[in-house]
Parts: structure tokens; C-alpha cells; sequence
């Protein structure tokens, strides 16, 4: 148990991953906070917002509106993101549905060859006037499904000036 838990440790400090308890609601309040005062502060958060993982891997799980609210409280977009794993063909090595995460990557993970995974960009979506992390959360969900089942490659999504954040 001291290698996963160390292996943890150091990703959280290179990554400033943040962790989510999702059995506490009062923790999950200051979950977004936190996220919003990140985005606010101009940092970009990455979050995987399914609600768990699907054993099969050939499906999108249902999202957690929870973690929109960040998006919602800072009033900025959500990129849906949809990761589509190339080779190695065989599910079995990218697909973790049970056990330890640390033994997936140390059986599965870290002795394949190759690992290719095609990264699918979906446009901004901007939270809209009275908008609701749940209707924020089914937007996302609805374009990373489309995302994902856009045949053999991700489409590129036109770049407008409208759905681009002035980092200056």
C-alpha cells in the first residue's frame, strides 16, 4: 500500500491534481469553489466528470453535474474532451473496470509498446444566462458522445474567435 500512496503523493504534487470525495456534499461544495477560484484565476482545469467507469469501455458514462458548477460559478466555458485509444487494439490493456489502479498500470499499462490515444476536441460550450450545472453537464455529455462515435477519428472543430478565452 506505501507505493501506491507514494506514487499518488508525487502525482498530486507534479500535476496539482485534485482529488474528488464525491460521498461528501459538504466537501464537494468546496470542491468547486476551489475549481472556480483556479479558472478565475486563469488556471485551466482538466476534469473527467463521468460519474464511474463503464466495464465495457465502449460507452460514455453518465457525467456528474456537480463538477460544472465550477464552470457555472467562474461564468467560463466547458471543452468537452473525448479521449479514443488507438493501439493497443485489445481493450483489456487501456480498460481499468476493477481492482487497483496502481496494479492496472504496473500489469497493463506500463509494459505495452505503445500506447496511442487520439484526443477529440468539441467546441465551447459557454454556460448561457440562468443556465444549470445539470443542462451545462447534458450539453457536455451529448458532444463528447457525438465525439466518441464519430467513426475512426475525431473531427476538428472550426476555431471562432467567440469560443476563445483572452488569456491577456
Amino acid at each position: 500500500a506505501l507505493v501506491p500512496g507514494r506514487f499518488l503523493g508525487f502525482a498530486n504534487r507534479w500535476g496539482n491534481t485534485i482529488f474528488v470525495e464525491r460521498t461528501s456534499p459538504r466537501r464537494s461544495r468546496e470542491l468547486v469553489n476551489r475549481i472556480a477560484s483556479y479558472i478565475l484565476k486563469g488556471d485551466r482545469v482538466l476534469l473527467f466528470a463521468e460519474g464511474g467507469i463503464v466495464a465495457q469501455g465502449d460507452q460514455v458514462a453518465s457525467f456528474r453535474p456537480m463538477l460544472f458548477e465550477a464552470c457555472i460559478q467562474s461564468d467560463r466555458p466547458a471543452v468537452p474532451v473525448a479521449l479514443r485509444h488507438v493501439t493497443p487494439s485489445d481493450p483489456e490493456v487501456w480498460r481499468w473496470h476493477d481492482g487497483s489502479m496502481f496494479m492496472h498500470l504496473v500489469t497493463k499499462i506500463f509494459p505495452a509498446d505503445l500506447l496511442e490515444v487520439e484526443v477529440c476536441c468539441g467546441p465551447a460550450l459557454i454556460p448561457g444566462i440562468g443556465e444549470t450545472r445539470k443542462t451545462l453537464a447534458a450539453r457536455a455529455y451529448k458532444e463528447v458522445v457525438e465525439l466518441c462515435g464519430n467513426g475512426n477519428s475525431c473531427p476538428v472543430p472550426p476555431l471562432s474567435p467567440d469560443t476563445l478565452i483572452d488569456d491577456a
